[in-house]
């Protein structure tokens, strides 16, 4: 029998939550090449799930309730979702839903002291293989964006174990990091609220940009060039919700 495998700490699903589910699952097939399968829900809805090359990394869905924006959530592995709960509520944070069981796994969405919100999540069947070097197609990074970097990392590292320390930039750029592993850095919130974004490797950023508008889109910021990572772009989807498209800088580039 083969034995669960848990990435406890590390991002291992993102959700995007839009009333436009059919507009938004023909716009990323076609700029990032995913295909989509389908889940049966209780009560006789569906639940799509994102697949690039045959693998699950992700799932849309209609909001559960009127007056939520479409947005992505990002869910975080850990070892018990109730405790994670418990050490949100702790340390400041809130909580907006859950915990609750469904039918492949436990969750809770949670929200810190300044409201950014994530998923705690505890799949019954763990998370896959070991966490590697994402490819064109799939999710590899999260930002929180914050008035508070300070307070988000006492926040963090104390509720769901992860280390904080400088980035690539130094310590002007913190990053969060699970077990070792860096997974998310944090921004200064400037004039938008408190949240998590995501982000999606793409070969090249200049040709993904160029798409996004033919294909229903709107470019946000056409070109953020991180030096020894990689250029970013900021997009939002046909249904509004907005995501980075990220091209790595190739360490032999």
């Amino acid at each position: 029998m083969n034995e669960k495998h848990y990435n406890f700490g590390h991002f291992v699903w993102r959700e995007l939550l839009t009333p436009e589910v059919e507009a938004v699952k023909a716009f990323y097939g076609a700029l990032c090449g995913w295909t989509f399968g389908q889940m049966e829900m209780p009560g006789g809805s569906t639940y799509t799930v994102i697949e690039m090359a045959g693998k699950p990394i992700g799932g849309v869905m209609n909001p559960p309730m009127q007056g939520i924006p479409p947005h992505w959530m990002s869910y975080v592995s850990v070892p018990d979702v109730d405790a994670a709960v418990e050490a949100v509520k702790g340390h400041g944070g809130g909580v907006m839903a859950g915990p609750m069981d469904i039918s492949v796994g436990r969750l809770a969405v949670v929200t810190d002291p300044h409201g950014a919100a994530l998923t705690v999540w505890k799949g019954a069947e763990g998370d896959g293989g070991p966490p590697g070097m994402p490819a064109a197609g799939e999710f590899c990074w999260e930002t929180l964006v914050t008035p508070d970097a300070d307070a988000s990392k006492a926040f963090y590292t104390s509720t769901l174990g992860w280390q904080a320390g400088p980035g690539p930039g130094g310590p002007e750029m913190p990053v969060f990091l699970a077990g070792g592993m860096a997974i998310a850095d944090i921004q200064p919130s400037r004039d938008m609220p408190p949240h998590w974004a995501t982000y999606i490797v793409v070969p090249d950023a200049a040709a993904a940009r160029e798409r996004v508008a033919a294909l229903g889109g709107k470019v946000i910021v056409p070109l953020i060039e991180v030096p020894t990572v990689g250029n970013i772009v900021l997009i939002q989807d046909p249904g509004g919700a907005f995501i980075g498209l990220f091209e790595p800088q190739l360490a032999d580039a």
